[in-house]
């Protein structure tokens, strides 16, 4: 029996240990939940402030405890950080803390049991306080410096602080550990920031960034995978790459670390035959050992610059470090610089010459008056089969030839007047297929083929329908010429739209554009004409006999007038394509030009010819005595106003320019002044200028350029009259 009892009392001391030990396991099963619960509640966040109010109101709730604070030591007095009190919302409760000293030199050993309060001191009073006993448990942390956390408890057993002392200093271990990580990590980000600046700044100079590379290569790491420019350093001894940045890897590859260089940016078998690593190893102990190149890489199709140097590398007696920076916007916008001083060149040249040009010109439209009306007015009063009427025909035919030249000496001098209508362009094509000049073009070159492309519909540009229409026909004519055995024109005409700014394209704007296309199978132009095309009085062919030379030279002062961009592109031997882009207008209306017709008599109304030129105002009283109208002349503007001032006019043609007085618009402005409602026409030796151009916004009914036909005058004169 006693045996019997004896093995009960045995195994009634194992089940207790056991029921300890498992009281003991699901207390620190409850720990460790609760070590959890504050982990997961302090992770992600940021600032220190917000990481100790939520652990102290985590275990505060988690295990009942009704006062708990955190503040800062400074001797023997506490100054709050944070707390969590569960009897009050007073943001101050329980402050001031004070320790006694006893209390404060303890702490240094680790966390202070108060079985009571008599040892430290609180904002709290008997009466609103339900505390009795206290945990201090001591810290040290970079943001806050020494610290305590302070929990207090009720007036329960007097053993729960004492056995929550484990969970408690891993709360505090818990907490403090994430607030130094906080510290630590924005002084990292501090760091790295303030490594980031003095990187960019000394990867300015490369000598002293490839200087002290090396010293700084683990630290550095991180940075050179944010820079732009490819990093690599390989073995001088077998060509291996050792490091590449993030840049160089993106660009030829994850896996390139541990292959040979000449594969890798290459795809080469053997050494590059221009490597630089022989002359960088001969000059080591030299004092610039840098050498810097340019290169068009073939894999990426990019230009960089190259800055190589021998380096010390661990385990490696001598490494190649390379940094290349992509150039390849630097050499683009090199290339358009130089397109654009080519085109400024261009420019230049050809305002000098249109100075001189437009002079010339507007001497000779004087001059042709006679060549060309005289004819006019002669065969309007000749029967069908005089004699003379042929010679006469011959000689309108050679002045209105004359007249086409001189329009091309004004285009080129830029003085065109600057006609802004709409013009379809696919009419424009048709208008020429069906012209004499194609019809003409077509007898003289019976090897030559020409096809219609794509001639799309509804393109519509602004500006002057005969300047775009000799554009036409000079480079068609130009690509017959180069057909000299047999060939073929194509025309085209599209849509377009530029992916980007051309080079040289000073007006470009984005949007829709025209583009004309005359392309051939002829010769091709020689290389080096190729950059005088454009130059006035340029030719490779015959001067006299195949054109005058400035049939490009027109065309490309054309283009510009009207805001457009010319494409060349010639192979010799092989043919020659021009592009021609026209910005678009969404408009689609034109202005139908009446065609010139017989000439229309007058009534007899009285018109005040107003020229400084004896011989223009001669020819042009005897065309409109001709057509039936009573004229009188004034060789000045100041003659014309003092005639006007005493008589008046049906109408006056008025010239643009009479030096040495005042000129055509001056004029013009003050009959205004008396007679607002006097009819104007203008004339001029030059096709444009600024005063004609004003004065039709003033008021002038109509403009007609010199030298004038005597249908055309009349015309003009009648629709003015009925204005």
């Amino acid at each position: 029996m006693n045996n019997q009892q004896t093995e009960i009392e045995k195994l009634r001391a194992t089940v207790k240990v056991l029921e300890e030990e498992n009281n003991q396991l699901s207390e620190r099963a409850e720990d460790a939940m609760l070590l959890g619960l504050v982990a997961e509640a302090i992770e992600g966040l940021t600032e220190p402030s917000a990481v100790i109010d939520q652990v102290l109101e985590r275990i505060s709730i988690l295990k009942n405890l009704p006062f708990v604070t955190c503040g800062s030591l400074l001797e023997c007095a506490v100054e709050k950080i944070a707390s969590y009190v569960a009897f009050s919302d007073e943001p101050e409760t329980g402050y001031p803390i004070q320790l006694t000293p006893e209390v404060y030199r303890e702490l240094s050993d680790g966390p202070y049991l108060l079985d009571d309060l008599q040892n430290i001191s609180t904002g709290l009073t008997k009466e609103t306080s339900p505390l009795w006993s206290a945990l201090l448990i001591p810290f040290h942390c970079h943001q806050y410096g020494d610290g305590v956390f302070l929990f207090f408890d009720r007036q329960t057993d007097g053993n729960r602080l004492p056995s929550m002392l484990f969970l408690l200093d891993q709360v505090v271990r818990l907490a403090i550990g994430r607030l130094d990580n906080i510290f630590l990590s924005r002084q990292l980000a501090f760091l790295n920031a303030e490594l980031e600046e003095q990187v960019l700044l000394k990867t300015k100079d490369l000598r002293t960034a490839n200087t002290r590379l090396t010293e700084i290569y683990e630290r550095f790491v991180s940075v050179l995978n944010g820079v732009d420019s490819y990093v690599h350093v390989t073995d001088t001894r077998d060509y291996t790459i050792l490091f590449a940045n993030k840049t160089a890897k993106e660009l030829f590859g994850e896996a390139i670390e541990g292959q040979k260089c000449y594969q890798v940016f290459r795809q080469k078998n053997t050494p590059c035959f221009f490597c630089k690593i022989p002359r960088l190893l001969a000059t080591r102990t030299e004092a610039d050992q840098t050498v810097t190149w340019e290169s068009l890489n073939p894999l990426t199709g990019k230009w960089f610059l190259n800055s190589e140097r021998i380096v010390d590398w661990p385990d490696v007696p001598a490494a190649l470090l390379t940094v290349g920076t992509n150039i390849t916007d630097l050499k683009k916008a090199e290339e358009e610089k130089q397109q654009l001083a080519q085109s400024l060149h261009q420019a230049q040249k050809m305002e000098a010459i249109g100075v001189l040009a437009g002079s010339i010109a507007h001497d000779l439209n004087n001059i042709l008056s006679g060549v060309v009306s005289y004819p006019d007015l002669l065969l309007a009063t000749m029967p069908p089969d005089a004699p003379l009427r042929k010679p006469l025909e011959t000689i309108r035919a050679a002045g209105a030839r004359a007249t086409k030249i001189v329009q091309g000496l004004l285009s080129l001098s830029r003085r065109g007047m600057q006609v802004e209508e709409p013009v379809d362009l696919s009419r424009l094509f048709s208008d020429y297929l069906e012209s004499p000049e194609y019809r003409e073009l077509l007898i003289h070159h019976k090897k030559v083929r020409v096809v219609t492309g794509e001639l799309q519909k509804g393109l519509v540009v602004l500006g002057s329908p005969a300047h775009l229409s000799n554009v036409l026909m000079n480079l068609v004519n130009n690509a017959a010429e180069a057909i000299q055995d047999g060939g073929v024109i194509t025309l085209g005409l599209e849509r377009f739209e530029f992916a980007n700014q051309p080079p040289g394209f000073t007006a470009w704007r984005p949007g829709p554009y025209a583009r004309l296309t005359i392309s051939d199978t002829g010769s091709g132009i020689p290389l080096e004409y190729q950059e005088r095309i454009f130059e006035p009085f340029f030719s490779s062919k015959e001067l006299g006999r195949s054109g005058t030379g400035l049939g490009l030279a027109v065309v490309w002062g054309t283009v510009t007038d009207h805001h457009g961009y010319i494409e060349v592109a010639s192979n010799e031997g092989q043919g020659t394509r021009f592009h021609i882009s026209l910005p678009l207008v969404k408009s689609d209306k034109r202005r139908e030009v009446p065609p010139e017709g017989l000439p229309v008599q007058g009534q007899g109304q009285s018109i005040l010819l107003v020229d400084d030129n004896e011989q223009q105002r001669l020819i042009a009283s005897e065309i409109l005595l001709h057509l039936g109208y009573k004229v009188r002349a004034a060789e000045s503007g100041e003659a014309a106003i003092s005639t006007l001032q005493d008589n008046s006019f049906d109408l006056v043609i008025l010239d643009m320019l009479m030096p040495p007085g005042i000129d055509g618009l001056e004029t013009y402005k003050r009959i205004c002044n008396f007679n607002p409602r006097q009819k104007v026409i203008i004339v001029s030796g030059f096709s444009q200028s600024e005063q004609a151009r004003e004065a039709l916004a003033l008021g002038a009914l109509q403009y007609v350029q010199k030298p004038y036909a005597l249908a055309k005058i009349s015309q003009v004169v009648h629709r003015a009259l009925l204005g």
